[in-house]
């Protein structure tokens, strides 16, 4: 198998140019045969940050990575009192 064959076009062509910039640090290849590799540039590693520690992703600021998606969960009456 190529190294092509797993990855998309645009992933292969940005490791090679992280390469030719010399911006990788080291890589291994998995039992799999796909890449893990660590990028000089990085903001984060995930092994370095817990969910509580603040992030940034492009120019958004995020204080911790918990997120509660909007649901509705039918726990009241019209009235807003409890439901059982």
């Amino acid at each position: 198998m190529a190294l092509i064959d797993p990855a998309s076009k645009k992933s292969v062509w940005r490791g090679i140019e992280y390469h030719k910039q010399n911006k990788v640090l080291s890589y291994s290849i998995n039992e799999e045969g796909t890449c893990d590799g660590i990028v000089a540039g990085s903001e984060v590693h995930l092994t370095e940050k817990t969910i509580f520690d603040e992030v940034t992703l492009n120019h958004l600021n995020l204080k911790n990575r918990i997120v509660r998606s909007a649901t509705w969960e039918a726990l009241a009456d019209a009235k807003g009192g409890p439901v059982p």
